[in-house]
């Protein structure tokens, strides 16, 4: 009896925490169908005096540009998400391996950068004089590839690989590569996909990379292309407020914000699912030779 009461404790705290978490996004949803001048008039509410599909018309105006923008940033995204977990793998394998001579070097290495770092200034001039990555599309590929925190996660995964399987590959004759690739990567499958889906979140709200480096309205990722209609809407309607000709007609600048949002979030949605799956996987169960 006890136990059922805990058990109806524990999914009334789960659904409390729910009704929290998709309060917010469903408030969200509902002011970007809210009607822009209801809004402006008798502000923001849960039930929309006025119903207005506008804020979503102004974002699908120009198609083609957003959907550019979307597939730029989800290629650009998923190859430099691969990069880093390639990276990040290879360096915190070696770093994990007792047998490693440079191990404490290694660690200062790569400590070094999470303590300091040289700035926006010469991380700009990096990047632009010397790299030349300005109005070029490898700036959202080769940057921020490498990151301590990463190195670190895999590092601390990689311990945990059972001793006996890599002296089994070794015994079977099994090179370092041959061991990285058949049976670390395939055991680390839950820390891939999870660096993998957070460095992809990462590229896909990344704004300043555009703000400093992009030009070209042909390389405007997602985020910078939806900010950049905000601001085009914002000037249109300060331009015909201080207008002789003002014919009273507003852009919805009051919802549009809540309609990017949910147009941003529908992707990142559908790829979540796919890999939460692999997560909480315990890759390495029954794996271990006897």
């Amino acid at each position: 009896m006890q136990s059922k009461r805990l058990t109806l404790v524990v999914h009334i705290l789960f659904i409390l925490t729910i009704v929290i978490v998709f309060f917010p996004l469903i408030g969200i949803l509902i002011i970007s169908f809210s009607d822009a001048e209801t809004v402006r008039q008798y502000g923001y509410s849960l039930i929309p005096m006025k119903w207005s599909v506008e804020a979503y018309k102004l974002v699908f105006a120009n198609l083609f540009p957003l959907v550019k923008a979307v597939l730029l940033t989800l290629i650009t995204g998923g190859i430099s998400a691969g990069l880093t977990v390639l990276l990040c793998a290879l360096m915190a394998y070696g770093m994990s391996r007792p047998n490693f001579a440079y191990k404490k070097a290694a660690n200062i290495f790569i400590l070094i950068p999470m303590l300091f770092n040289g700035g926006l200034i010469p991380t700009y001039i990096l990047n632009s004089q010397i790299l030349g990555l300005n109005d070029n599309i490898m700036i959202y590929l080769v940057t921020g590839l490498v990151t301590t925190a990463n190195i670190i996660l895999f590092r601390t995964f990689f311990i945990g690989i059972p001793v006996s399987m890599i002296e089994a590959a070794r015994i079977d004759g099994a090179s370092e590569m041959k061991t990285f690739v058949k049976i670390a990567v395939p055991m680390s499958k839950s820390i891939v996909a999870s660096i993998f889906f957070t460095t992809l979140l990462q590229k896909w709200n990344d704004f300043e990379t555009p703000l400093y480096y992009i030009r070209d309205k042909n390389l405007y990722n997602i985020q910078y292309f939806l900010q950049k209609i905000i601001r085009d809407a914002t000037y249109i309607n300060e331009l015909y407020k201080n207008s002789a000709v003002f014919t009273g007609e507003h852009l919805p600048e009051e919802t549009l914000p809540y309609a990017m949002a949910i147009v941003v979030c529908i992707p990142i949605l559908i790829v979540f699912p796919y890999m939460q799956r692999f997560f909480s996987k315990g890759m390495a169960i029954g794996a271990v030779k006897e």
